[in-house]
């Protein structure tokens, strides 16, 4: 029911009974520096960039999106047909984005970017863009691999990679609060019913990725509920 309110999608518990907690570690971002130093593999939500850039001269405005390049998006792309028709990859001048972004060169070097084909038309009388149109021009477009950047930290949204593994092969749309929720869920279970189970963990690489988890990602949980039960997306510093 979490995961059907979440992504308005509908898993079966009868069909697809597993997921894979290694898999759902790669989601949470409060660790994916730790995940990826576990040799774990690569993150799936991806802290990305957006900006409307304006040719005021034709009252025309059009989206760039800055993705990070270090992790592979040939499945999301392979999947997101809408996002395709949408945006093309393109080789801007990154003086040229420095500007536009108002970021550095060196800040913007780790991302691949993405322009709107067609420019869109939301340029008030006034000469400024509608932000409130530009914004929910992004959430449609990325839907449902986007969510909200909670943290003051000069990104503007996550893009969150689908879930999928070999129980799963159809890919599946999913946030970093149900993966929170279901790794926190999974651990608690251990160590009430699996305490050996655990004890041998905290034996191995996977004992820093478990404490980092467990330190850091309760209070971004209660951040991101928090949001979604008040209705308002707050936009928070991480200390």
């Amino acid at each position: 029911m979490f995961y059907e309110a979440q992504t308005t999608n509908v898993i079966s518990i009868a069909t697809n009974p597993f997921l894979n907690i290694a898999i759902l570690l790669s989601y949470p971002s409060e660790i994916n520096s730790q995940y990826q130093g576990s040799g774990y593999g690569d993150r799936n939500i991806l802290s990305s960039l957006a900006v409307a850039a304006a040719d005021r001269s034709n009252n025309q405005a059009w989206t760039i999106i800055g993705i990070p390049a270090e992790a592979s998006l040939n499945g999301f792309l392979s999947l997101h047909v809408n996002f395709l028709n949408t945006y093309e990859e393109v080789q801007i001048n990154k003086d040229l984005l420095a500007l536009v972004f108002g970021m550095s060169v060196a800040e913007l070097y780790p991302f691949r970017f993405f322009q709107e084909i067609t420019a869109t038309q939301t340029i008030d009388s006034s000469g400024f863009i509608d932000q409130v149109v530009y914004r929910q021009k992004i959430m449609n477009d990325l839907s449902p691999y986007i969510s909200s950047h909670y943290f003051d930290d000069n990104k503007d949204f996550d893009l969150v990679l689908p879930y999928q593994d070999t129980a799963n092969p159809t890919p599946l749309p999913i946030t970093e609060a149900l993966t929170i929720y279901a790794v926190m869920f999974y651990l608690s279970s251990l160590v009430r019913y699996r305490p050996d189970y655990l004890e041998a963990l905290l034996s191995t690489i996977s004992a820093w990725l478990i404490e980092s988890f467990v330190n850091s990602t309760p209070e971004t949980f209660l951040r991101i509920m928090i949001c979604k039960i008040i209705g308002i997306d707050y936009i928070f510093r991480r200390r």
